[in-house]
């Protein structure tokens, strides 16, 4: 349904709301989907922020950082808000009172023009990355997060329809906090997909629904099946207790949670909150793995070879939060078996890209505004050479021996040991591929991955 859109590019409109981030992924899998070129219309070049900026050096490495997130996450053509956000320019004219930097670095136009290289830079990353980018996908992971469109339709509470950021949405945004700094891969994947048979959700291990109390038809045996054959099913909110006409239509829920499993809504018309309960043979395959002033906020229950994770409150509240830290993360790694590219101390962001033929690449950044990093980093997979394609004529960079090797860390930026010595022990892991890396402020490469 989405490839029938009558439209050659897809746009979001995100740059300077808190949910950058989240847009950075959920535009380039709905545009995949749907077989349409991603793109920005109104591009705001000192945005996402992850670290607030407060030094013209600070601005003009987010500006690096932003355009780069956005090149690796498939925008194909930005088209630059030019008079928004420190340009200092209106009507063609340079006018101070339009530079939103000049309270913390003084009221100059001149500071943003300087800043604004990034842009420059940006553009030449593009141009010397597009062989790579052109041919090549973000590679599938094992999580997939639900977009769903039935319950933000029928969207309640029904106050936040009105809100900048409703409650599936803000649920969305969630997850996305909490699974990008874990290192946790996933994939936005429309609920039209998963009904239409589109996307294999056996490739899947867990599927995370983000608040979404309505469902299309077709959407709960396709779920119900996937738990049965192993999977773990992580939702927010009792799941799909309405059709897509608001009517009550239990089914699901007492197929996957028991008979006995008893829910009311309990929030009120802008915070959502359940009430759950399980009885007669459902109790006896339900755990409460935590709990809120006596009473319990997360359940998980076995169904079949899988398990449903249900939480009754969202994550943004302060048992949610709990949740979150304490039990939900593990309970996805686990599932998951790790990611297919992370960094020891999380100290990189990293993406994976795949060509049809199989070769990999990765796309590595250090986030810092400020500082290098050093980290090291592991993949999954045996792989005989890493090649920094981002280095002139190309650069082999070491990797860990399968045996373990002790190595001598006084001259390390980062410190990887406890024992009150300099030696650190490292080996790449059987099916595992380990190498150290070190990356200026704000410096991003890619990386051949060859077996």
């Amino acid at each position: 349904m989405l490839k029938r859109i009558p439209a050659t590019y897809v746009e979001d409109h995100h740059n300077n709301w808190y949910n950058a981030t989240t847009s950075l992924q959920s535009l380039y899998s709905l545009a995949r989907y749907a077989g349409k070129i991603p793109v920005e219309m109104e591009y705001i070049w000192t945005y996402p922020r992850l670290q607030h900026p407060v030094s013209e050096d600070n601005f003009r490495v987010t500006g690096e950082l932003g355009l780069w997130r956005r090149i690796v996450w498939g925008r194909q053509a930005l088209h630059v808000f030019g008079n928004y956000d420190g340009w200092g320019y209106r009507h063609n004219l340079l006018d101070e009172r339009y530079a939103e930097l000049g309270p913390s670095l003084g009221s100059s136009g001149h500071i943003l023009r300087e800043a604004a290289t990034s842009l420059a830079v940006g553009k030449a990353r593009a141009t010397e990355f597009w062989p790579v980018l052109s041919k090549t996908e973000v590679a599938k992971p094992r999580i997939a997060v639900m977009i769903p469109s039935t319950s933000i339709i029928n969207e309640y509470p029904y106050h936040s329809v009105y809100e900048s950021f409703p409650t599936t949405s803000n649920e969305l945004i969630n997850f996305e906090r909490m699974l990008t700094p874990a290192q946790l891969e996933f994939q936005f994947v429309p609920e039209e997909v998963f009904v239409s048979g589109e996307e294999d959700l056996s490739h899947f291990r867990v599927i995370v629904l983000p608040y979404v109390p309505y469902f299309p038809e077709k959407l709960a045996s396709k779920l119900e099946a996937w738990v049965r054959q192993g999977g773990l099913l992580v939702c927010s909110g009792v799941p799909g207790v309405r059709d897509r006409y608001g009517f009550e239509r239990p089914e699901f829920v007492r197929a996957v949670f028991g008979k006995g499993f008893q829910y009311k809504y309990t929030g009120d018309d802008r915070i959502w909150r359940w009430s759950a309960a399980f009885g007669g043979e459902s109790a006896k395959r339900t755990t409460e793995l935590d709990s809120a002033k006596d009473s319990a906020t997360l359940f998980r229950t076995s169904y079949g070879k899988g398990s449903v994770l249900l939480s009754t409150v969202p994550l943004d509240t302060v048992a949610g939060r709990r949740l979150r830290q304490e039990t939900l993360l593990v309970q996805i790694e686990r599932s998951t078996g790790g990611s297919l590219a992370m960094s020891d101390h999380g100290s990189f962001e990293v993406v994976t890209r795949d060509e049809a033929s199989g070769q990999r690449y990765l796309f590595i950044t250090n986030p810092d505004l400020d500082q290098p990093r050093t980290d090291f980093v592991t993949l999954v997979g045996e792989y005989s050479r890493v090649v920094d394609i981002g280095i002139g004529l190309h650069c082999d960079i070491p990797l860990a021996p399968r045996s373990p090797l002790a190595i001598d860390t006084r001259h390390n930026v980062t410190s990887y040991h406890s024992d009150g010595t300099s030696l650190l022990t490292v080996q790449s892991p059987p099916a595992h591929t380990t190498f150290q890396m070190r990356l200026a402020p704000g410096e991003a490469t890619v990386l051949k991955l060859m077996r």
